[in-house]
């Protein structure tokens, strides 16, 4: 019997289930509008599905119906109050309609759970990503430009498995992958005008649930940083562009 006669694995269902979820959400980070209408052509048991309906909901957040995410995220919530990325994207959704209170709530569930997903993890796994992630930020740095280099030279650099409760609480998404801390000063793209950030933090766990190849790994550890940096000195693009940052 040649391969072509096998008969199909259990697998093939599934991965075949997983390809179109791959798809749609591919499809919807450049054209949210015809993801949800390819999502309509999905059949129905398979539209049902969990996976499905929370990127339905995604979509909805990202054509501006946030009314219909939060009731689809809602529902996958009844169902299973211990859907992390349920509980993530209805705190987005909560967030973009101004309920900051019951946004936090969903957020800081949200890393509760992702505590959980990996309080089992042996703590030498746990020890070398954050180590990696530590020699990566450190590489990041040294790699900017010289004035950016100059400007950092004394700045603290930590490395945690995820965020506080506090920064969740203080506005910081639970899923963040690194954080530049410090006063505020958005409009002031003159380096001696504009403080140092008083810490740099990367947060180990998030980057490496997202990005698990290691050169992805350390490739995302210096856009982070890069985004971090444009983020706290209040540049754009374009600016990053200017000051050879891109």
């Amino acid at each position: 019997m040649t391969d072509d006669d096998d008969p199909p694995s259990e697998s093939e269902p599934e991965a075949a289930l997983w390809e179109a979820l791959e798809a749609l959400n591919e499809l919807g980070e450049e054209a949210p509008d015809e993801a949800l209408s390819m999502f309509e052509t999905l059949p129905e048991e398979v539209q049902a599905l969990a996976d499905f309906q929370l990127a339905r909901a995604g979509l909805l957040r990202a054509t501006d119906d946030l009314a219909g995410a939060q009731v689809i995220l809602e529902a996958l919530l009844q169902a299973d109050p211990s859907d992390a990325d349920a509980h993530h994207l209805l705190g987005d959704v909560l967030e973009d309609l101004g309920h900051e209170k019951l946004a936090t709530e969903h957020f800081l569930a949200t890393l509760r759970l992702d505590r959980l997903a990996t309080a089992d993890q042996p703590q030498a796994e746990v020890d070398q990503i954050l180590d990696e992630a530590l020699a990566h930020l450190k590489a990041a740095v040294t790699d900017l430009p010289p004035p950016w280099q100059a400007r950092l030279s004394g700045v603290p650099l930590f490395v945690q498995r995820l965020p506080s409760d506090d920064m969740v609480q203080a506005g910081l998404d639970p899923r963040a992958l690194g954080l530049f801390e410090g006063p505020t000063h958005g409009d002031s793209l003159a380096l001696d005008a504009a403080p140092a950030p008083t810490r740099i933090v990367l947060f180990a766990e998030n980057l490496a649930l997202d990005f698990p190849d290691e050169e992805d790994f350390a490739e995302q550890v210096k856009i982070t940083v890069l985004h971090e940096l444009g983020h706290y000195f209040g540049l754009d693009e374009d600016d990053m562009v200017r000051l050879g940052l891109d």
